[in-house]
């Protein structure tokens, strides 16, 4: 467990927790990394712009409580990492460092699962991407390897092969003209 992070798309975190008590809990579930957490919560909050530790969870917009997730999990360096539409609720400027940082560790050896319905950022940030449809993985591969599974060139969006390999394009020009 300790060498796994997660951080799900709803925060949930104990409301009578002030964010430096949920911090130190998570320091306490994981006590063999507690000395590199401890050290990194500082750069973490600062690179966040959390200043709002010793507030009550149970006063913090979902935002605020999604940036205390990441940290509890990035705190730890885990090997592997996994998100769940880690950027919903975040500002631009901490999506875009969680974003570098995820690029970052990924370079450095960590393996980053992450679930997300913005393709853009799949696109952007993934080596390699699955496309679920109504429970069941249809495709999956590297952007180019798509590409050619669904006899698209090399500029296709992620976008428009998600509608193409799911059969969702057929019908939304005509649904736009009908608006």
């Amino acid at each position: 467990k300790s060498r796994i992070g997660v951080v799900p798309d709803e925060p949930r975190i104990y409301s009578y927790f002030t964010g430096a008590e949920f911090l130190e809990f998570i320091m306490d579930v994981f006590p063999d990394k507690k000395q590199e957490a401890k050290k990194r919560i500082g750069e973490l909050c600062e690179a966040f712009g959390i200043d709002y530790l010793g507030k009550m969870i149970s006063e913090m917009s979902h935002g605020m409580k999604q940036k205390i997730m990441v940290i509890s999990v990035l705190m730890r360096r885990p090997e592997v990492i996994f998100l769940d539409e880690p950027t919903v609720g975040l500002d631009a400027r901490s999506a875009k460092i969680l974003k570098m940082l995820l690029e970052k560790y990924k370079n450095e050896g960590s393996t980053i699962f992450m679930t997300t319905h913005v393709l853009e950022i799949a696109e952007k940030m993934c080596d390699r991407i699955g496309i679920i449809n109504k429970g069941k993985l249809i495709s999956e591969g590297t952007m180019n390897e798509l590409r050619r599974k669904a006899g698209a060139d090399e500029r296709e969006t992620l976008e428009n092969l998600f509608l193409q390999l799911t059969g969702e394009d057929e019908d939304i020009q005509e649904i736009v003209s009908a608006l």
